[in-house]
């Protein structure tokens, strides 16, 4: 069914020290212009659009906002800056040309692969662990931004996931990194006003870029802060969607879900 309910994989040893900014890649171009494209679609709980305050809001924004906070030091709402994709435009085309650096909310239906094919453009997308799942019918037609496998392989439901070129993965891991950042911090009850409790330093994209974790819970909260904001009221966390549920089926979940 319709879940919020995610573990995060152990992080592993943070303190490698990685290269920096890859040079030409997109961490150097968003430092650069000092922003965050992050393309957005409208939906309910996760992507919603206020006109009287030009602000976006839901799931998906504050995935955006997390991932600008963990890219600026000195993270505000001026470091992301929200691009539509609305229903008529190909949002694929749209990440494949570089016209946002992200994508917010693509969905997809292969649930043991996170390089995917996208068959009409022939080029391949990177999606993150994804944080919300959502059931399908088998006959029901997917939206543009929906990967879907051949239909009699397809599982009865799709992952939605924050989505990346495939040709820079120091982005692509960076980009996952801050989404299993909020699944552990909501794992280990550390809550935005806590933000100092994750891990103090994350040297795998150098130093500039070590308190990528703590910067993102500090923007926008643990993953179930950010969920109780938006989809609680389309898709309620109840005993079968807590963290801390066993019981089958709604036990924890994990990516990829099989």
């Amino acid at each position: 069914g319709d879940t919020g309910l995610i573990y995060s994989f152990p992080f592993g040893d943070m303190l490698v020290k990685g290269a920096g900014p890859t040079k030409g890649g997109t961490l150097e171009k968003i430092l650069s212009r000092k922003h965050l494209i992050c393309g957005i679609s409208k939906r309910t709980g996760f992507g919603e659009y206020n006109p009287a305050s030009q602000t976006w809001n839901g799931l998906d924004a504050d995935f955006c906002r997390a991932l600008a906070a963990g890219i600026f030091v000195d993270y505000s709402d001026s470091n992301v800056v929200f691009k539509e994709l609305n229903e008529t435009s190909d949002r694929f085309n749209m990440l494949a040309d570089d016209e946002v650096d992200v994508m917010a909310g693509g969905s997809h239906t292969h649930m043991l692969s996170t390089d995917i094919l996208e068959p009409t453009r022939g080029e391949v997308f990177i999606f993150s662990t994804p944080y919300f799942y959502e059931s399908v019918s088998r006959q029901a037609n997917e939206t543009e931004d929906t990967i879907s496998m051949n239909a009699e392989d397809s599982p009865n439901f799709k992952a939605f996931s924050l989505v990346t070129r495939e040709d820079d993965p120091q982005w692509s891991d960076f980009v996952n990194w801050v989404v299993e950042s909020t699944f552990y911090a909501e794992e280990n009850g550390i809550r935005q006003a806590f933000y100092i409790n994750m891990p103090l330093r994350v040297l795998l994209f150098g130093p500039e870029f070590e308190h990528m974790m703590q910067s993102a819970i500090k923007a926008v909260g643990n993953y179930g802060e950010m969920y109780a904001r938006s989809v609680e009221k389309v898709f309620p966390r109840n005993n079968t969607r807590n963290m801390q549920n066993t019981v089958a089926p709604f036990g924890p979940q994990i990516s990829p879900l099989i």
